[in-house]
């Protein structure tokens, strides 16, 4: 009995047949979700248009606060991605995906978390510059002190913040070690006090020279008539008497008050010193000769000329 082969259309015909099918049953779900898919697009189109509307009446709400620009942009950002957000769950429910729905919020949640600990800087970064937001320690315009840097602050973005030197760089400082370090905001003191140290000479009178450095300081324009001038002597000095003059300067509104302060100070403390004839020495050295000491450099050399003169003396007799 021999073994007739089937012809080829008998074998391609089942599959063909199979896929025919397929196709059939797709377009008939495909004719019947029609509606369903209207309804999806009307709604994703909806939530669009109503995320713009509620992001402009939130941006306009939210410039009566007292909230930092970024902040408020945050806000409408994530108001508006939630509300698109819930439209395409709302058409993919349209559509009778809800077990698609499940799967993709599974599968957002397994790729945030790598991500999380992708870019875990990023997100640190993020969470810092939210939380300055919220707190507000700074604010563009003001000088502060952080991370080894002085200087104006230009720029408080989620991510850094821009700080401009006084030498004229820009730095940008994550924010993470803004949040972690510690900050002086020196714009925040109405008043900065200025400390000047100085030296008198131990001939001089104390008294006088704290009263001239007093009336010297206080005819400083930059000087606040609101704080006293105080001085208070340190020590006795290797050269000098010791002294401290201490005054307060406006900071608030003029960082540079108190680098020009601080000079004029000095230049006037120096010319009220020579007017009143007090002497800020320069550095002085005592040699002591004497083991029980206050033996001076001339003691030494008369007693030694004199025992070479004696000796002579001794022979002979």
């Amino acid at each position: 009995m021999r073994y007739a082969p089937e012809a080829p259309e008998a074998v391609l015909s089942e599959p063909v047949s199979a896929i025919w099918d397929k196709l059939q049953s797709w377009g008939a779900t495909a004719l019947e979700m029609l509606p369903n898919l209207g309804v999806a697009l009307v709604i994703v189109v909806l939530s669009v248009m109503l995320s713009k509307a509620v992001a402009r009446w939130a941006c306009r709400g939210l410039k009566r606060t007292d909230l930092s620009p970024q902040l408020r942009e945050l806000i409408t950002s994530v108001t508006r991605l939630a509300l698109i957000v819930l439209g395409l769950v709302l058409a993919l429910n349209a559509l009778a995906l809800d077990k698609a729905v499940a799967t993709a919020l599974a599968g957002v949640g397994v790729v945030g978390l790598a991500l999380g600990f992708a870019f875990q800087d990023i997100a640190a970064n993020f969470m810092a510059g939210v939380i300055m937001s919220v707190k507000q320690p700074f604010a563009v315009g003001d000088t502060i002190a952080t991370n080894s840097f002085v200087g104006t602050v230009e720029h408080v973005g989620l991510r850094a913040t821009s700080l401009r030197k006084f030498t004229g760089e820009l730095v940008l400082i994550p924010n993470r070690k803004i949040f972690a370090e510690s900050l002086t905001n020196n714009s925040e003191a109405q008043f900065r006090r200025i400390d000047v140290p100085v030296g008198v000479s131990y001939a001089d009178d104390l008294d006088l020279a704290e009263q001239t450095a007093m009336d010297a300081v206080s005819t400083l324009d930059d000087c606040a008539s609101e704080k006293p001038v105080q001085v208070f002597f340190q020590g006795f000095g290797g050269s000098s008497i010791d002294l401290e003059v201490r005054f307060w300067v406006p900071y608030g509104a003029d960082p540079g008050s108190y680098l020009r302060g601080k000079s004029e100070a000095i230049k006037a403390i120096k010319k009220a010193f020579d007017e009143a004839g007090l002497s800020i020495p320069f550095p002085i050295r005592t040699l002591d000769f004497g083991i029980e000491g206050g033996q001076t450099l001339q003691d030494e050399v008369k007693a030694a000329l004199d025992g070479h003169n004696e000796r002579p003396r001794e022979r002979a007799s």
